[in-house]
C-alpha cells in the first residue's frame, strides 16, 4: 500500500485526484494495491515491452 500504490498515485494523479484520494490513502481509510504484468514477463517490470500512447480524441 504505502510502498507501491501510494507512490504510483502521487506520481500520476492530478491536483483534484490528489485532494480527493491521497488523504484517504495516507490515513488508511482506503487501502490500495499496485499490480502490473504482461504476457511472457509476469512481474518482471524491467522486461515489460508495452507502451501507451495518449490519444486526446478518445478522452
Amino acid at each position: 500500500h504505502l510502498i507501491m500504490a501510494v507512490p504510483a498515485m502521487i506520481n500520476s494523479c492530478d491536483d483534484d485526484q490528489a485532494t480527493e484520494w491521497l488523504p484517504k490513502l495516507l490515513n488508511r481509510e482506503l487501502i490500495a494495491t499496485y499490480a502490473q504484468t504482461e504476457m511472457g514477463h509476469g512481474t518482471n517490470l524491467r522486461a515489460l515491452e508495452t507502451t501507451a500512447t495518449y490519444d486526446p480524441s478518445t478522452e
